[in-house]
């Protein structure tokens, strides 16, 4: 088969075409240049007034940059670049008067109507000219002027600056107009448009910045205008603060800017990060010219301190200049040591939003020592028990208790010239000690281990308590008020004391085998006092724990009998004998309503004094005899002055729970003389009576002893008398007294009639011999 080769046939008739079309583009190019550029070069639109350095011109027409001159003529559609340290000043037909600066590129569609490629332009519009429309990017803006306006503009990649330095302008959008006059500019990008003020700077704080703790945030700016505030948000709050107000504020992200006059919100914003400068972490363990002693390397040694969440751990061989370093979340590392020498590590807080200078390094030591064969086994009876710790001669050494072999969880460590410790071991364990000291260091193990477990109980015995028998007083109390007597017959219990035991307990039941418990509490004493609920026989057991919280068996239940002895009728003060004299000396105080003939006076206040002298039984009927003096002062009727006096003379014979006592009284009352309205002092009134006194004596408890009585006398002078007396026994000679009572006495004679109400309030102090 035949084949031909086309390559070399199309390849030329390509070249032939190119070249014809080069020939047709010449022709036309060269009709373009020798016409009148009418099509293509518009009308004069202004010139260049001034120029400085390298300013270029190029128009539609022509592929080159002409360089400019004064006098250089500028025409629609022509362009205009300035290179470095370059400038241009043009007047255009309109009267305004633009200057280009360096590094720009401007492109004149017509005198009304020109397009920023780059650079900076500052123009001058006339007042009421027409408006002058320009292009940054893709944004069309019309700037229109009633009076003499300056404008400048500056364009950097997609965005403009429209910055107004004289006058008024209107400046129209697409989607809006904005009025703007000297001082503010309107930043344009392809998504919005914003005003703010012109010539303001942020200066500071930007990007990433430190300060102490401690230390405010303070806020740098340049302005031409001062500003209303100064904004500062971050993600969960807003400030607005006074300019130059300064703020302490936490570590975090911020934006700020200032806020004029007329707007809530600045329009122009930057940010920085506040990283608050703190000091460095705090080194714990190990300690700073520490020293280790091991048995065998590796080892794993631990790193503590007291700092924030995050830490930069420097760790380096002192010998070495190899570093390692690595970022800690929280407050413990661990290292791997192969061989004994010096060591160091230091730190460095840096979190979130926290940062600070390394802090110093923290040098120890490790090195090897050799274990001792022996080992100890040391009993302890209870937590925190010294144990003694003893070695041969009397240098100065360094003794180190310890949990582990390495000695890095330390118990006790102490410098000493003694040859014997002691040191409270809280728990039981194996532990390990050593002395550090010029010569070889040897370390020696034991293990301590608690007390056996309690094996039995504590020894019980038989009890039988004898109780008082309660008079009717008391039981009628203990039926109204059940808990008012409560203690004051408690049955004391006692078993063996055990050595090592922390607590005992106790159960008490109503039958031998423990099935109907009455009463369980547990104590630290040998002993307990119960509040028996009766008389009869009960059972008891005990037990004790020790201090490792281990309980030892109960003991057998063992009788607990409880019986009641007669009461006594003799009702006799606690702390007095029944053969000594009792002596009371009271002062009392009284109200009395007081008549005589056709006067009276009521609530008339008295004072007084006496003695209650009681003596010891008399044989062979047991009667005791008493006597007490009394005496009353007050003032009646217009100042006059008064007095009531009293003397009894008592037999007391006891019948059961009552005193009965027969009395004689002699009285003595100032008596009174009533003339024309007058009172005046007469004379004193004696009278003698004859009666008897009732009294009912109990107890509350061993201290509390009370007696409501009557006394009722009759004869020339008629009195009775209705009261308590109490009296607190606390096992002293001298007891306290206090009485109360209602007094009544009345005179009945042909010259004589006196009535006398009083209540009568007495203290006194109680005294035997």
């Amino acid at each position: 088969m035949r084949t031909h080769n086309l390559t070399k046939t199309s390849n030329t008739l390509l070249i032939l075409l190119a070249f014809a079309c080069i020939g047709y583009s010449w022709l036309k190019l060269e009709e373009i240049s020798s016409s009148s550029f009418v099509d293509f070069v518009g009308e004069k639109i202004g010139v260049v007034a001034k120029s400085k350095n390298d300013v270029r011109r190029k128009s539609i027409s022509s592929f080159s940059w002409v360089p400019t001159n004064e006098k250089t003529e500028v025409s629609e559609n022509d362009s205009i670049f300035t290179n470095n340290d370059s400038q241009a000043f043009i007047k255009l037909e309109n009267e305004s008067e633009i200057t280009i600066a360096e590094q720009s590129l401007v492109h004149f569609e017509n005198q009304n109507s020109l397009k920023i490629e780059n650079g900076k332009l500052d123009i001058t519009i006339s007042r009421n000219s027409k408006p002058l429309n320009i292009i940054i990017g893709r944004k069309k803006i019309s700037l229109s002027a009633k009076e003499a306006s300056s404008v400048s503009i500056q364009k950097n990649h997609n965005s403009g600056v429209i910055a107004v330095t004289k006058g008024n302008l209107n400046i129209t959008t697409e989607k809006s107009v904005v009025n703007i006059g000297a001082g503010k500019e309107i930043k344009i990008t392809s998504s919005k448009v914003e005003t703010s003020f012109s010539g303001v700077e942020l200066l500071s704080p930007r990007a990433r910045v430190e300060l102490k703790r401690t230390k405010s945030v303070e806020f740098d700016f340049k302005s031409p205008v001062k500003p209303k505030s100064i904004y500062v948000s971050r993600s969960d709050k807003e400030f607005f603060l006074k300019p130059g107000e300064k703020i302490n504020l936490r570590g975090d992200y911020y934006k700020w800017g200032l806020v004029f006059k007329g707007e809530v919100k600045p329009s122009k914003l930057t940010s920085f990060s506040l990283i608050k400068k703190i000091n460095a972490p705090k080194a714990i363990s190990p300690k700073k010219g520490e020293s280790f002693n091991v048995e065998k390397f590796p080892i794993t040694q631990i790193f503590n301190w007291d700092g924030e969440k995050k830490t930069i751990f420097e760790f380096k061989k002192n010998d070495s200049e190899k570093i390692n370093s690595q970022l800690v979340e929280g407050n413990k590392t661990s290292q791997q040591i192969d061989s004994p020498g010096e060591y160091s590590w230091r730190l460095k807080s840096e979190g979130d939003f926290l940062t600070s200078d390394y802090g110093g390094w923290q040098s120890f030591s490790i090195q090897a020592y050799t274990f001792s064969t022996e080992t100890k086994t040391i009993v302890l009876n209870r937590p925190n028990q010294k144990v003694a710790f003893s070695w041969g001669g009397n240098d100065d050494v360094q003794f180190i208790l310890a949990r582990d072999q390495s000695f890095s969880d330390i118990v006790k460590k102490m410098n000493t010239n003694q040859s014997r410790l002691e040191v409270n071991i809280v728990k039981p364990g194996t532990y390990y000690w050593k002395l550090n000291s010029m010569g070889k260091i040897e370390a020696k193990k034991v293990i301590i281990i608690p007390s056996a477990p309690p094996k039995r109980a504590p020894k019980v015995k038989r009890i039988k308590r004898i109780i008082k028998s309660s008079s009717i007083i008391e039981k009628i109390w203990d039926f109204v008020f059940p808990k008012a007597h409560a203690g004051s017959e408690q049955i004391y219990i006692d078993w063996e004391e055990i050595k090592n035991a922390k607590v005992y307990e106790i159960e008490i039941s109503k039958d031998e085998a423990g099935k109907d418990i009455l009463f369980k509490t547990k104590t630290s004493k040998p002993y307990i006092m119960w509040d028996a609920p009766k008389t009869g026989v009960f059972y008891y057991r005990v037990r004790y724990q020790d201090f490792w919280q281990r309980f030892s068996p109960y003991s057998e239940f063992t009788t607990l009998e409880i019986v009641k002895k007669k009461a006594e009728t003799k009702h006799k003060l606690s702390s007095v004998s029944a053969k000594e004299n009792i002596v009371t000396f009271f002062y009392q105080a009284s109200q009395i309503d007081f008549e005589q003939d056709e006067a009276s006076v009521e609530g008339t206040s008295t004072t007084g004094h006496g003695i209650n002298i009681q003596f010891s039984p008399v044989s062979p009927y047991e009667i005791e005899p008493w006597l007490e003096y009394s005496s009353q002062y007050g003032k009646v009727f217009d100042s006059q002055e008064f007095v009531i006096r009293g003397l009894e003379l008592g037999m007391q014979k006891e019948f059961g729970i009552w005193k009965v006592s027969a009395v004689m009284a002699l009285a003595q009352l100032s008596e009174f003389e009533i003339s024309s309205n007058e009172v005046n002092d007469s004379s004193l009134f004696f009278g003698y009576s004859l009666g008897g006194k009732l009294g009912m004596p109990f107890n509350l408890g061993k201290i509390h002893e009370f007696e409501p009585f009557f006394t009722y006398v009759n004869g020339s002078v008629a009195r009775w008398q209705l009261g308590l007396s109490y009296q607190y026994s606390w096992g002293f000679k001298y007891i306290p007294q206090l009485r109360i009572s209602r007094n009544s006495i009345s005179i009945k004679d042909a010259d004589v009639d006196i009535k006398s109400e009083a209540y009568l309030l007495s203290t006194g102090l109680i005294f035997a011999y």
